[in-house]
């Protein structure tokens, strides 16, 4: 996409204004120039098409991409679900596990790349090679961190040393996995080397009610959980009550992901938002429907000021890895937040909780041309609305080819 100008009837660079019968110059794969109206040379003409930056997918699971449905039942208890992926990943031999896991994240990455999406944060729960995430689609893997037992957390952290030293393909983070799976002090040294080296942290955190039971009374079926897997250390979680602690920790990293949070309270936001240069509330709308949790903090978080980013999580828990659809769901219900925070929160904010807001997330002067594009109704209005985009059926991101869009020309 070199040396080329692209023109189209709207584009959102997202870091400004929307535009329309726009154009967007690129150089050597990077944006030098954006404005209105005539081009300054001869443009590719992509008609009536929305042209955006290509879509950023904050949080997902690829290795459960080959999955045919979410695995067990919407509204099921939350510990049953986990023991559910517990036993689905215990099905199978190591060494199949290996295969079948790599043509998972493989089938994963095409589908993200096929709905729009040009980055994904990756959990990567077991060792993963960098060669496994090959393409088109950039990869933040978080190397997830489990187990309260001693020899157990330092077999993950040796994993991540090795991860370190060999990885440069692609970007690293460091993700404790959750409250009942790992210690407040891996909590601590996970933040702390966040900040040492400048790489994000993730943490999955009040994400049901199960887990608030669990971590404010060390009781309820997460504790049994904890118990029939031969996990329950009765020292693990002494003189911890509530997120706080975690959340205390957690802000000291670099950039951080609090993913779902469906069950933060109004003083755990108003800290999220004072930390907004470093901390993200990462929303899985569709998701958090499939638990039927009670109603998502959301809107709260948004007046507060809370930066916000969505991620469609997995296939385990979601019947794809559509992130426009998380932002339709979103939108759906909470019409109060503002459209182009749903916009923001699938590519420039969701890139900033990566640390990648200076590749991904925008179309700006200086930035790599990563965009996706929406072809258009005849019934679309002149001005750009992103809010009509996203009710609009029929609208959907797609990547942007080198021969331009269209029925013929998508990638």
């Amino acid at each position: 996409m070199s040396d080329k100008i692209w023109r189209a009837k709207w584009v959102f660079p997202v870091a400004s204004e929307a535009m329309a019968d726009a154009w967007v110059e690129v150089v050597d794969g990077v944006i030098s120039g954006l404005g209105t109206g005539k081009p300054p040379g001869v443009a590719i003409e992509l008609g009536d098409c929305a042209l955006l930056p290509a879509l950023v997918n904050a949080h997902t699971h690829l290795e459960f991409s080959d999955l045919p449905q979410p695995l067990g039942s919407p509204g099921m208890r939350f510990p049953d679900w986990i023991a559910a992926v517990v036993s689905a990943r215990r099905a199978l031999a190591p060494d199949l596990a290996t295969d079948a896991k790599r043509v998972a994240i493989e089938l994963g990455l095409q589908e993200s790349w096929r709905n729009g999406v040009g980055t994904v944060g990756e959990i990567a729960s077991t060792p993963t090679s960098a060669n496994s995430y090959q393409g088109p689609v950039e990869v933040t893997m978080f190397h997830e961190l489990l187990g309260m037992a001693p020899e157990r957390i330092e077999a993950s952290w040796q994993l991540w040393h090795t991860l370190s030293a060999e990885t440069n393909s692609i970007e690293l983070g460091l993700s404790p996995h959750a409250p009942y799976t790992v210690s407040l002090a891996t909590v601590r040294e996970a933040a702390e080397r966040s900040a040492r080296d400048k790489i994000p942290l993730a943490m999955h955190l009040a994400e049901s009610s199960e887990e608030v039971e669990f971590v404010t009374q060390q009781t309820g079926p997460f504790r049994s959980l904890l118990e029939r897997f031969g996990a329950w250390r009765e020292d693990a979680w002494s003189g911890i009550a509530g997120f706080d602690p975690f959340l205390t920790e957690l802000q000291k990293g670099h950039r951080v992901q609090v993913v779902h949070g469906n069950y933060l309270s109004e003083s755990q936001l108003r800290l999220l938002a004072a930390r907004r240069d470093r901390m993200t509330l990462v929303h899985c709308p569709r998701t958090h429907a499939y638990f039927r949790h009670e109603s998502h903090p959301i809107e709260l978080a948004w007046r507060l000021g809370v930066r916000i980013a969505l991620g469609t999580d997995s296939r385990a828990s979601n019947p794809d890895l559509n992130l426009w659809s998380e932002a339709r769901q979103a939108r759906a219900v909470s019409p109060a937040i503002p459209d182009d925070c749903w916009l923001r929160a699938m590519t420039l904010d969701a890139a900033y909780s990566l640390g990648r807001e200076d590749r991904a997330g925008s179309l700006a002067v200086g930035q790599p041309f990563r965009p996706c594009v929406i072809e258009l109704p005849e019934s679309a209005p002149i001005e750009p609305d992103f809010g009509w985009l996203l009710q609009t059926d029929g609208c959907q991101p797609r990547p942007l080819s080198n021969g331009g869009i269209g029925r013929t020309h998508l990638a």
